[in-house]
């Protein structure tokens, strides 16, 4: 994406709105691919770039960047494009020296490591010894601030104020034996988008179409404004080990169940 300009011409991208429509093509979590795929190609054409060589070669390979094919990706929220690689190489940049010897890039990597260990202990004190502040009286909202680690936390509290400020119902079927609502945000409804809720008090399982706990896992304010009246606390399954304040002294597995 930071090549487009270079691609496609600084004339198109200064005077028209083209970065803003192919940014929200691109970046929207809530597209399924055959979505993205539709809305791609109307830029293009809106923009007479279907025979753009360079674009068409980034098409070709979106199910490897784009967003709408990580979806279905249990944790996929966190493979987002360079983000993770390039906030470490900005990490490790600070200890670097390109003009070092092998054994001055081990000391140095030695002191890199070191320092993460070290910034490890103040969040894991802090998580520790502080609580962060609720703010809506939400028996989930105090469950979490127990259980997740300030940052995840600062995160589900988001959603909490989502669920509180802009959530809204637009459909609803009666139970058999799950029940189902639509839910819209505010801004989620200018745009024509709804999401669906599923929820079962028999199983404690609840869905939304919106896939941000599949995607981040963490519960989004579409569940959150559903189902937080209907179960007392949230179901420990929606509570991931990862992002718990006791996650690094649990045992660590990899997919296939290795220790």
């Amino acid at each position: 994406m930071k090549k487009i300009t270079d691609k496609v011409g600084s004339k198109i991208c200064r005077d028209t709105d083209f970065l803003t429509r192919l940014n929200g093509v691109v970046w929207d979590d809530d597209l399924e691919p055959g979505e993205f795929e539709e809305k791609w190609l109307k830029v293009m054409n809106d923009f007479s770039l279907e025979d753009n060589t360079w674009l068409n070669g980034k098409f070709a390979d979106r199910h490897t960047w784009i967003p709408a094919y990580f979806i279905n990706v249990p944790m996929g929220g966190l493979l987002r494009t360079t983000q993770r690689s390039e906030s470490a190489n900005s990490f490790f940049k600070r200890f670097e020296n390109k003009y070092g010897t092998l054994t001055e890039f081990l000391v140095r990597y030695e002191s890199a490591t070191d320092h993460q260990k070290h910034l490890l202990k103040l969040r894991e004190e802090e998580n520790a010894n502080s609580i962060p502040e609720t703010l809506y009286g939400s028996k989930w909202e105090t469950q979490a601030v127990r259980s997740y680690t300030h940052v995840m936390f600062y995160e589900f509290q988001n959603q909490v104020k989502l669920s509180i400020n802009t959530c809204s119902l637009v459909g609803y079927t009666p139970p058999d034996p799950v029940t189902n609502f639509e839910v819209s945000l505010v801004e989620d409804a200018k745009k024509g988008l709804k999401f669906a809720v599923e929820c079962s008090r028999s199983t404690n399982d609840v869905r939304c179409t919106c896939k941000l706990f599949e995607r981040r896992g963490i519960l989004c304010s579409h569940i959150i404004w559903v189902c937080s009246g209907k179960f007392k606390d949230i179901p420990d399954k929606y509570i991931l080990q990862r992002w718990s304040k006791n996650a690094l002294k649990s045992d660590v597995y990899d997919w296939n169940g290795n220790h």
